[in-house]
């Protein structure tokens, strides 16, 4: 895990939520910090709480052994996790005509970057026709009609939309759903979706660096004419991937090992007669490692924020996470983000050596500025919330997974911080 030393870094940036959102509330620093951290997820649908039993279904069902290190020797299992059906919604879907927004383009310029991709006479014509414009102070508005979006090449799709995505004002270009490139086959993989509506997603994907992007999930169901069709699209885009990890205890095994790596900022005394009772059964044992985290992160691994909590406007995003992981009690002042950096100044150290249990990874930019947060756990896996709103559940993922999510628009650097009174 590569763990650079730097200061705190700056005030963060928008990131990205994973797909289908819907209109949320815009309120000062709050809403900007719900873009901060706003990950893959559900948004335009309305998403709820799988509470402790999330519909969990293998992907890539490969369980691996690694190596043994301070955090003992664990079984790692990659799992997907969606949303259930009642907790689907494509009833309303489509909420408005689609705009793209080319900012601080002139006409010249916009027709030179339609010139110089591969579009058929149609597309061509279609897109360079003024009357679709709306020229303001600062660029150009273009409504391009859902045939000459769905109608796009792969190729196209990915040089237009990546002008796009460098305006915030362009919500679905610069925060795509992604997928890994390399796990795409599994992500489609018994989909149940029509060969037809398998196809049109599949021509709707482009690419971003090492991901497989799609931003264009009304324009998809506008053509899909089955309502149950539409709702495993909508449910195959609520998938999360992440982990199920257990921790092998052999028999008589020395535990203290174990318990001075798990057992922070007072858990000790609770994880080790846990550990030793795995050490007194023939044969050792495995343990979910549920069990050896904070009761923060216990209550709320692999679970969904009620609608209700208002996450979105209480600012319960990924810093707001990290901050608390170690808090019986999760402390709101840390839905600001001048809080959250103070007490990263004050109560934290940037650590040059390699990350432990708890310590708080910050993904930033070239500038300092901060993308994301998320927790070291151990090997190279992180308690991470994707996003401040219900539709994103708090799940573990790998450092390579969640750096592809978040590293669409530029390469970041991870680092670490450690509690002082550790």
């Amino acid at each position: 895990m590569n763990v650079l030393n730097q200061q705190p870094a700056s005030e963060p940036q928008q990131t990205r939520p994973r797909v289908l959102r819907t209109a949320f509330p815009t309120k000062g620093w709050l809403f900007a910090t719900f873009l901060l951290c706003l990950g893959a997820g559900l948004g335009r649908f309305i998403g709820y709480r799988l509470d402790r039993n999330p519909a969990a279904q293998p992907a890539a069902a490969t369980q691996n052994q690694l190596a043994a290190g301070p955090w003992g020797t664990l079984q790692v299992t990659k799992i997907a996790i969606e949303r259930p059906d009642e907790f689907i919604s494509v009833g309303r879907f489509r909420a408005s005509t689609n705009r793209w927004f080319f900012e601080k383009f002139t006409p010249d310029q916009l027709r030179d970057l339609f010139n110089q991709n591969s579009l058929s006479a149609e597309q061509q014509n279609s897109l360079s026709d003024t009357n679709s414009w709306q020229i303001s102070s600062n660029g150009i508005y273009v409504t391009p009609g859902d045939d000459i979006i769905l109608g796009l090449s792969p190729i196209v799709r990915e040089n237009i939309y990546r002008v796009l995505s460098s305006s915030p004002a362009n919500y679905y270009q610069r925060y795509p759903f992604i997928i890994r490139a390399d796990q795409a086959d599994e992500w489609f993989d018994k989909n149940g979706l029509a060969p037809a509506t398998d196809q049109l997603i599949r021509g709707l994907l482009y690419r971003r660096g090492d991901a497989l992007c799609f931003a264009d999930m009304m324009e998809a169901l506008s053509r899909i004419p089955s309502l149950e069709e539409k709702r495993l699209v909508a449910k195959m885009f609520s998938r999360e991937t992440t982990l199920l990890v257990k921790l092998r205890v052999e028999e008589e095994k020395d535990v203290e090992p174990l318990v001075k790596y798990w057992g922070k900022l007072g858990q000790a005394k609770d994880i080790r007669p846990l550990l030793e009772s795995l050490a007194r059964t023939p044969g050792g044992a495995t343990l979910d490692i549920v069990h050896l985290l904070t009761p923060f992160a216990r209550n709320r691994l692999y679970t969904y924020p009620f609608p209700s909590e208002n996450a979105i406007e209480n600012g319960h995003d990924c810093f707001w996470s990290s901050m608390n992981f170690f808090n019986t009690e999760p402390d709101d002042r840390f839905t600001r983000f001048d809080e959250v950096k103070r007490t990263l100044q004050t109560d934290y150290y940037p650590v040059p050596g390699d990350p432990t249990f708890g310590d708080i990874i910050w993904f930033v930019d070239s500038n300092g500025t901060a993308i994301h947060s998320a927790v070291y756990i151990a090997q190279d896996f992180l308690f991470t919330k994707n996003g401040a709103n219900s539709n994103e559940p708090w799940i573990l993922m790998e450092l390579d997974d969640l750096l592809t999510v978040y590293a669409i628009h530029a390469p970041l650097r991870t680092v670490a911080y450690r509690l002082k009174r550790e």
